[in-house]
């Protein structure tokens, strides 16, 4: 990553971003496309950087990149990934709570209000302790 980082430099964040060994090149219209990969195959050649043809794709308005959809100066939850959630199963304690949680922190810039419906979870974890005579927890609840 060091390297991609240090060879396309002067690009990162202009028309480039690297990941790893990914390159996404981005534009405005497809003249512009067509010179920035022209651009990025001369950085390529002269640091004796190779592609992989097969993983290319060029000239696209979208693509799906590490899960999410990417595209249009925006980013959308991959299908893929909606799917996991939409087929989780029902969390039936508080450490389930818990995970269902973590799991979809990532996808909290995706959902409007995601802490206001968050924390009706975090209720439950309260509500949980209370009821649960653990005097240790207990003390945690201020009313």
């Amino acid at each position: 990553m060091r390297v991609m980082n240090h060879v396309f430099h002067p690009f990162i964040d202009n028309f480039v971003i690297v990941y790893l060994d990914d390159i996404l090149i981005f534009n405005s219209s497809l003249e512009e496309h067509v010179k920035h990969v022209k651009q990025v195959f001369d950085v390529l050649q002269r640091g004796k950087l190779y592609l992989k043809l097969s993983k290319c794709e060029f000239g696209k308005n979208s693509l799906v990149y590490l899960g999410d959809i990417v595209g249009g100066g925006h980013i959308k939850i991959g299908p893929t990934k909606i799917d996991v959630i939409v087929k989780w199963s029902r969390p039936q304690n508080v450490t389930k709570v818990r995970i269902l949680l973590g799991a979809v922190q990532y996808w909290r810039k995706f959902i409007s209000h995601f802490s206001f419906i968050g924390s009706h979870f975090m209720l439950l974890k309260v509500l949980k302790s209370l009821f649960s005579g653990e005097e240790n927890n207990k003390k945690h609840l201020i009313l």
